[in-house]
């Protein structure tokens, strides 16, 4: 299993960013510097982030040891001040308390401390500051007008700022300090704003450079969201806005399959190397990755040559682990887009079914496990549409209508507004058409098992109680899309005895109180229903007879399904259902006729 948390372990080759990263923060002619890391969640931004704070930590070392200017680093989480206080103070206050720990600096410089300490202080009072949206220019003589002790406080504050910093800096022969802002995307938009306008308005000084990691659009969201914007100009606006803070943007690039192929086997082999071996498959890996086009031939290489970098006797398992977990790399690249923290959280879960699989003895192939896992994992929408038509047997009605028409060859037979859906989302058909096959016959019943364990409880079907599970199953056989109606009439003969007989009332009530004229497919779909359950428990022929008899038949397609399970129902032995048949259903009155066609001249 593997731990959800950020790590600076790399395991996905972010070292080059890493080096070049490092290198730009540096640079005293583009200080100050705004740095920003984006990407989406679970794409490995803070793993980046505390990467590149280990690397300045290092070259901060040996900064001192060659007696040159120091390098300071400070990680900030800005979701931890989130409902508690300003953040403007709180990350003012925390490159104090960063630039104290130097205590003859504290002693030589207490004033400048004492000032600054107020001045974070006094901001608290700042939020009536107008500003330009874009520069962030505050409007003095309008917060004068505002209020007059407490603008006059803030107005020094911010004029005093930069050069009380300065002198700190130059005082503790401080070169350059590094702040690393993480989370800022989890914030309110409220929230996120202060952090810009505290970077930009009270710590813009050349030894400061900030490293901000988030998601680019939820930024942009927040700050359309505060300061009002229309929608139309949202976008620019906010890109506008965001490039006035942040000078160099760094997007992390999507995971390529190779690089999936790498970070897989990595988490695997974490398993079995001892510490120093871990260390030496890090420090391996673009190596290994650049050895060979074959990724787990590669890394079974460097297993058989590493013997004494692993766990005793673990090399076997670790190769068999190894060409299973690879063999899955294709099903991650569809189905997760090659997501990291969605990869590791895939495979934990695939890890925890495999083990609940074998503990229950379930027949299952580990292949399938880990495309139907990929399944739920990347449309949970059909998943759960999938686990409610699925039959008794174990197949699928939706899984198998998809399967029949994945290729898109032809169009699907009858109208049904599941598998329109199915069909039209992105990626999906083709998903199910790729290796593994799943065909329509596919006992599935073992994966719908261990796929309870984590469904949303929203979705999971719950232990109703037997009114509930009836009502359940009777409306979904009267529904207007056939694959439900379908799925659920094949279920409804499976359950106990007085859930069958309340079902079939309840479904025969649904036919004498539905629209003839509007639900027409509906009506149709629940007679289907009842002709299934009665096959099974003829015993039911009879409440269906009798809704039949008062039944108003207004289309044939009704009329002709009625017919046929009056003719069942004769032939069980009931015979009220001769009497129905010849009186309300006489084919003649609802088949209409059909012309003659005129012979063309020359025949006979």
């Amino acid at each position: 299993m593997w731990s959800d948390r950020e790590t600076s372990e790399d395991c996905l080759g972010f070292s080059s960013y890493v080096d070049s990263l490092a290198d730009v923060c540096l640079e005293a002619e583009i200080a100050p510097l705004t740095v920003g890391i984006f990407g989406s969640w679970g794409s490995g931004k803070t793993s980046l982030m505390q990467m590149l704070r280990d690397e300045m930590a290092a070259r901060a070392k040996r900064a001192e040891a060659a007696h040159e200017p120091r390098i300071i680093t400070l990680w900030f989480n800005a979701w931890r001040y989130e409902g508690k206080e300003e953040v403007q103070s709180a990350l003012i206050h925390a490159i104090l308390r960063e630039l104290e720990k130097d205590t003859s600096l504290l002693d030589d410089m207490k004033d400048t401390f004492a000032r600054l300490k107020k001045g974070a202080s006094v901001i608290k009072l700042a939020k009536t500051i107008t500003k330009s949206a874009i520069t962030l220019t505050p409007n003095f003589s309008e917060l004068l007008d505002a209020f007059s002790d407490e603008a006059k406080a803030v107005s020094d504050t911010m004029e005093t700022f930069e050069a009380d910093f300065a002198s700190l800096f130059k005082a503790g022969k401080v070169a350059r300090i590094i702040v690393f802002i993480d989370d800022l995307d989890r914030c309110s938009s409220e929230k996120v704003v202060e952090a810009f306008e505290t970077i930009k308005l009270f710590l813009n000084t050349p030894e400061t450079t900030f490293v901000i990691g988030a998601d680019a659009a939820k930024i942009e969201e927040a700050i359309s969201s505060v300061y009002r914007v229309e929608r139309d100009r949202k976008s620019v606006y906010s890109r506008d806005y965001l490039e006035k803070i942040v000078q160099l943007p760094f997007s992390i690039p999507e995971q390529r399959r190779r690089d999936v192929e790498g970070y897989v086997a990595m988490l695997v082999l974490r398993g079995y190397t001892t510490a120093g071996g871990w260390k030496a498959l890090l420090a391996a890996r673009r190596e290994i990755l650049d050895a060979g086009s074959d990724t787990c031939a590669a890394f079974t290489e460097w297993i058989g040559k590493s013997a004494a970098m692993l766990r005793t006797d673990t090399a076997a398992p670790a190769t068999a682990h190894l060409t299973r977990a690879l063999a899955t790399t294709d099903l991650l690249v569809r189905g997760l887009r090659g997501n990291p923290r969605q990869i590791k959280r895939f495979l934990n879960i695939l890890e925890l079914r495999g083990r609940i699989a074998e503990a229950n003895n379930l027949p299952i192939s580990p292949e399938l496990l880990t495309k139907m896992t990929a399944l739920e994992y990347t449309w949970p929408e059909f998943f759960a549409q999938m686990v409610e038509t699925a039959a008794p047997d174990g197949t699928s009605e939706l899984l198998a209508e998809v399967t029949k028409y994945a290729d898109r060859s032809q169009t699907p037979s009858e109208d049904s507004p599941m598998l329109s859906a199915a069909l039209e989302e992105p990626g999906l058909a083709e998903f199910i058409a790729a290796a593994p096959s799943i065909a329509a016959t596919t006992d599935l019943s073992p994966y719908l098992f261990l796929a309870q364990t984590s469904l949303d409880p929203k979705r999971r079907p719950a232990l109703l109680p037997h009114d509930e599970v009836a009502r359940d199953l009777a409306e979904r056989i009267a529904a207007d899309d056939p694959i439900r109606a379908r799925a659920a009439a094949k279920q409804a003969p499976k359950q106990e005895a007085g859930v069958v007989s309340a079902i079939v009332r309840l479904v025969c009530a649904k036919i004498t109180t539905m629209d003839g004229d509007k639900q027409k497919r509906a009506r149709v779909h629940a007679l289907h229903g009842l002709e299934e359950i009665c096959k099974t428990t003829p015993e039911h022929y009879r409440t269906v007879v009798e809704t039949l008899r008062t039944a108003d038949v207004q289309d044939a397609g009704f009329a002709m399904s009625a017919t046929r399970v009056l003719q069942a129902a004769r032939a069980s032995g009931i015979a009220d259902a001769e009497t129905v048949l010849s009186s309300q259903y006489e084919p003649r009155s609802f088949i209409k006729s059909v012309p003659r066609k005129t012979p063309s001249r020359g025949t006979n």
